[in-house]
């Protein structure tokens, strides 16, 4: 079965989650005539779906598709993997209510399916086992 999903309105915006330079317009993305990117389903975690994601053109995660989360978050394990260095950090109040602080980086590249999007910033969890996109 096949379901769109329309993200536009579920990204945040947050004063330290800002690239150091300024990421392609949302023209210069490849997409179907009406606008929607088709994303092919891994699995499904805890009824969650996942999808791999590509780093920096080279490196594949699979990562949960969180429709709630307002950005992108990457394991420690990743940021050593994709030489992520913090360069700021950032309150969340993540989804059991409580609020954290996170570093932040940035990533040269993300890309899923067809969307590629260049300079990217990432927050950064100590204790994730899983990347959310």
């Amino acid at each position: 079965m096949v379901q769109d999903l329309s993200l536009s309105k579920l990204c945040g915006s947050s004063d330290a989650i800002k690239p150091i330079t300024q990421p392609p317009q949302a023209s210069e993305f490849k997409s179907d005539s009406n606008g929607t990117i088709k994303i092919r389903i891994k699995r499904f975690r805890n009824k969650i779906p996942t999808v791999d994601v590509v780093f920096n053109g080279n490196r594949t995660y699979e990562m949960i598709f969180d429709t709630g989360a307002s950005h992108t978050l990457i394991t420690a394990e990743m940021a050593k993997s994709l030489s992520v260095v913090s360069y700021n950090y950032a309150d969340f109040n993540i989804a059991d209510g409580s609020n954290v602080r996170f570093p932040v980086g940035e990533v040269k590249s993300i890309e899923i399916g067809s969307h590629k999007m260049q300079v990217m910033p990432v927050v950064i969890a100590e204790k994730a086992d899983i990347g959310l996109l």
